[in-house]
């Protein structure tokens, strides 16, 4: 394929290795190129037939520099397009250009850029439907697909409504994870669900970390926090301990009397996980020597108790080992989540994805740093010199680097065409030309 620009060594070994994979990862450093390789696997595929429109998602205003600079920079020539980027303001221009994007473009390749945040919302999901049902070998592209690694998000789960109308889909990120295994879960089931052999994230996160066995205390606190006390075992505890409090007040015994008050204080405060412990305290009192009606019978009020309290943490027990409860990842003795597995991933990953390293791409040009000059406007020099002769003082008198840099920040600001004013809410734009955004 003719290239409009030329490619480096590692652009040129992913479009010939793997721009006919129908779901591929290009996880590729920052600057080394990722934009130009998947424009060009478009084209490639526009080329043979094989691609008539591309749907691209990428971070807020990244989309419009698609449209508006990368495919002008490095589309190639033979590549007729009409290419769209979603912009949240309902302008009639905007209207005609989606009910045109919409249409048949003779032949045309059609590209329509949307921001992930759009895809939130029910207007920027119902477009890019509309993109997709009038699309026939439609592209997919996710750029810094990190913005969708949560798997329970509304983003990803809107993109996955439109995944079955897709013939080639794409995530590109030079970031794929933080350092946790568990953000490749979503970016991977976009491309293809069978990459990671598993749909569920429940399992995925099982395979992939130690979690908190469900007898775990945080996890029994958690199911004891999410099951309810039900009321009528409440008025059953409540109205038992009045009644063992009355018949333990009625003896001599002060110990009983004292541990009896502590379980009506207990059971008043709500704390109900506490009971049983007091009642074995205050069993242990009882005169084992001496059977007697009123013992019998608070042992009998003492069991109604323990078996509700008893059925009450089978209910903690069944949930904290379900799929209800959150997995909690175990830590190590320096504080870092415990990851397994790794290796394993990283062999399910490997086949569906190309790595770049930047410092691995030898033939990339070094940075060029350039000095733009420009002259201010009239209005900017005035507002400049003014807020120049009031800062001076200010700055003279004052040692702290942050202030004078604070200070500084403001010229700077007047330099690009506006000033921020204590007494407004909003930046104030400075009346008249902008050099600085012009150069």
């Amino acid at each position: 394929m003719e290239f409009k620009n030329k490619p480096y060594k590692h652009q040129l070994e992913y479009h010939n290795r793997y721009a006919r994979r129908e779901a591929f990862a290009l996880l590729a450093d920052m600057g080394t190129g990722k934009t130009f390789m998947i424009i060009n696997n478009i084209a490639e595929l526009y080329s043979s037939g094989d691609c008539d429109s591309a749907l691209i998602f990428a971070p807020n205003g990244v989309h419009t520099n698609w449209t508006l600079i990368e495919l002008k920079k490095h589309m190639p020539d033979f590549v007729k397009y009409n290419a769209v980027a979603w912009q949240s303001s309902e302008t009639i221009k905007f209207k005609n250009e989606l009910e045109n994007i919409f249409k048949p473009q003779d032949g045309k390749l059609r590209i329509f850029t949307m921001n992930w945040e759009a895809l939130q919302t029910k207007r920027g999901y119902d477009t890019a439907l509309k993109f997709c049902e009038t699309s026939g070998k439609l592209f997919i592209v996710g750029d810094e697909s990190h913005n969708i690694k949560n798997p329970s998000s509304k983003r990803f789960k809107a993109l996955m409504k439109l995944k079955p109308y897709s013939k080639w889909r794409r995530i590109m990120t030079g970031t794929p994870s933080d350092g946790c295994p568990f953000d490749f879960f979503s970016q991977f089931q976009f491309l293809d669900e069978s990459i990671l052999q598993t749909n569920s994230f429940y399992s995925f996160k099982s395979e992939y970390a130690e979690l908190l066995p469900s007898e775990h205390r945080t996890i029994q606190r958690i199911a004891g926090n999410k099951v309810k006390w039900l009321a009528n075992d409440i008025s059953i505890i409540k109205t038992n301990c009045n009644h063992v409090f009355k018949l333990l007040s009625q003896g001599n015994n002060e110990n009983l009397i004292t541990q009896g008050e502590t379980l009506i204080n207990i059971v008043e405060a709500g704390e109900y996980e506490k009971i049983q412990k007091q009642i074995e305290k205050i069993n242990a009192l009882f005169d084992r020597k001496i059977q007697s009606k009123g013992k019998t019978f608070c042992f009998m009020l003492f069991n109604e108790i323990n078996t509700i309290i008893a059925n009450h943490n089978a209910k903690i027990a069944r949930l904290s080992s379900s799929h209800r409860m959150p997995q909690i990842v175990e830590r190590d003795d320096d504080g870092k989540p415990k990851y397994k597995n790794i290796d394993r991933l990283t062999k399910l990953i490997s086949p569906h994805s190309y790595r770049v390293l930047k410092s691995e791409c030898l033939d990339l040009p070094e940075k060029i740093y350039k000095n733009i000059f420009f002259e201010l406007s009239k209005e900017q020099k005035a507002v400049y010199k003014k807020a120049e002769d009031e800062l001076r003082l200010e700055f003279e008198n004052t040692e702290i680097p942050i202030h004078r840099l604070t200070l500084i920040t403001k010229l700077a600001q007047i330099t690009s065409g506006y000033f921020i004013s204590p007494t407004e809410a909003l930046p104030i734009k400075i009346e008249g030309d902008n050099p600085k955004l012009n150069a």
